[in-house]
């Protein structure tokens, strides 16, 4: 049976950087990512069935990744599915390091920490993760990732056109005796943390023009999301956004033009029009 100690100061992450001796240790600056190796001994993406006779359901993890930062801050993003207890989750924090352990301290704000709980060390630049589920716990482990080139520099890149017009303009109706919401675009940036993580924010105006008058709506959101090289391609981006419960959205392709990134999307008319936009996002830092 595994046993489990609870760490006072957040979920605690076992790192070996030497198994010389069999005394694999931590150093107190530390930093790197970390990627899902394997999920209780299988690929990741399988379903991992309970014990018997557990009537339980099965769970998954399709991926997994853990940042550590020089400035002592941590980002893990977990992509699953199970129920009733959530598997997926996006934490961020910061972390310290001792002779053996390195102990996260989940930040309150933006974050589906679960509780406290400890990963052991299993090997040279490996993580083994436990994370909670009906019958218990899964665990994975997280091998340390290659250097590769730095796709994105961290910066902020803000949406300043769409299909060239400022977006200070708006998205008109198309139809004036059944109009679809008149949509103007408030603003729109992506931040690039790492190798791996990123956050987007933006907010949007709609104007429902009804017989009774016009109602006014302003929507806002800030997910989070991964992103990695599309395919062999320098000059392109694929992206995918975290959704509660740590699930992914779909994937987008943004394309890299200089110090600038396209998206390209569409809205849809009430007569199932489809207008097509390509929106610019300009670095600024």
């Amino acid at each position: 049976m595994r046993r489990f100690r609870i760490a006072l100061l957040g979920i605690t992450v076992a790192l070996s950087l030497s198994a010389c001796r069999g005394e694999p240790t931590a150093p107190s600056g530390f930093d790197g990512v970390f990627r899902l190796l394997s999920v209780d001994g299988q690929p990741p993406g399988l379903l991992i069935y309970p014990p018997s006779p557990c009537n339980c359901s099965s769970v998954w993890v399709s991926s997994a990744d853990l940042v550590f930062r020089p400035d002592g801050t941590f980002t893990l993003g977990i992509v699953g599915g199970g129920a009733p207890v959530p598997v997926g989750e996006f934490t961020t924090g910061t972390f310290r390091s001792s002779a053996r352990e390195i102990h996260l301290s989940p930040s309150p704000e933006g974050t589906t920490a679960r509780p406290p709980r400890l990963v052991d060390i299993v090997a040279a630049d490996t993580v083994a993760l436990d994370v909670p589920v009906e019958w218990g716990s899964i665990r994975l482990l997280l091998l340390r990732a290659p250097v590769s080139r730095r796709l994105m520099a961290p910066g902020i890149y803000v949406l300043t056109s769409i299909n060239g017009n400022p977006i200070t303009d708006t998205l008109p109706s198309e139809d004036p005796y059944r109009p679809s919401p008149t949509t103007q675009i408030l603003c729109d940036s992506l931040v690039f943390l790492d190798d791996v993580f990123y956050r987007r924010h933006g907010s949007v105006r709609r104007v429902f023009h009804l017989a009774g008058g016009d109602s006014v709506s302003v929507s806002e959101w800030s997910p989070r999301g991964v992103y990695t090289s599309d395919g062999d391609s320098a000059e392109s981006l694929r992206v995918s956004e975290y959704l509660d419960g740590g699930y992914f959205s779909g994937a987008t392709v943004l394309g890299i033009d200089g110090q600038a990134l396209l998206r390209w999307g569409s809205i849809s008319s009430p007569y199932y029009k489809i207008r097509m936009f390509v929106l610019r996002y300009e670095r600024r830092q």
